[in-house]
């Protein structure tokens, strides 16, 4: 917890209104989340996957 408010207090975010902030890491969130959910269905059905690299 003590991260998330440094980096609003002193980081980049930190000249944005409070909405703004929230909306912000929301999207971040979301973001994270997604690639979690992503990366665990891979690894629970790489075996049915068929990955091809080329033309």
């Amino acid at each position: 917890m003590d991260v998330i408010q440094d980096v609003l207090k002193n980081g980049p975010i930190a000249a944005f209104p409070f909405w703004t902030q929230g909306i912000l890491l929301s999207i971040f969130s979301s973001i994270v989340c997604t690639l979690m959910g992503m990366l665990v269905v891979l690894l629970t059905y790489e075996s049915g996957i068929a990955i091809q690299f080329g033309y």
